[in-house]
């Protein structure tokens, strides 16, 4: 791993056993990914552990209201990553080619362009890492270093959750997302 995700990611990947650890993890890559990715404004983790899928860690509302948009819809490039296990790219030239209502609610808070990272995790496909970008034009280049620094860290980090036993244990109400 980069010294870079050292300092941010630290070594909570490899010690999750419940779901603050979960959380914790998420959020930090959800940061880390605004931080090393150029373009991206905002992003957001879903988890789809059981038959609902949720929004564990966000760096902003907006990402938020994107994820829940698609929860409304019941499709959108992060659901698409989930259920797939491919990545799914939106932009604001294309928004209203498959999602009907998620271009309402990404042209209203100055959305871009997305894409979505199937999480795999337990042998199946858990989340998606959502990347949300504001600046017009092509979506940017996702360094794949970066990337494959930061993917493995989330799945492992999901891995170490489902392993524990421990889903709906603690005093955090995950199933409810954020």
């Amino acid at each position: 791993m980069c010294s870079a995700f050292d300092a941010v990611l630290g070594d909570v990947s490899r010690s999750v056993s419940d779901e603050t650890g979960l959380l914790e993890l998420t959020s930090r890559a959800c940061s880390a990914a605004t931080s090393f990715f150029a373009g991206v404004s905002w992003a957001s983790v879903m988890a789809q552990l059981d038959a609902r899928p949720v929004t564990v860690a966000a760096t902003d509302l907006r990402a938020l209201l994107l994820d829940h948009a698609q929860y409304r819809e019941d499709d959108g490039p992060g659901l698409h990553a989930i259920r797939t296990g491919s990545s799914a790219v939106m932009t604001s030239e294309g928004r209203g080619d498959r999602w009907d209502g998620l271009p309402v609610v990404a042209g209203a808070i100055g959305m871009q362009w997305s894409v979505a990272v199937p999480l795999a995790a337990g042998g199946g496909w858990v989340g998606a890492l959502n990347l949300y970008g504001t600046d017009p034009g092509p979506v940017p280049a996702l360094d794949q270093l970066v990337l494959a620094d930061l993917l493995p860290n989330l799945q492992q980090g999901f891995d170490g959750y489902l392993a524990s036993g421990q889903q709906g244990s603690s005093s955090h109400d995950f199933g409810s997302g954020l």
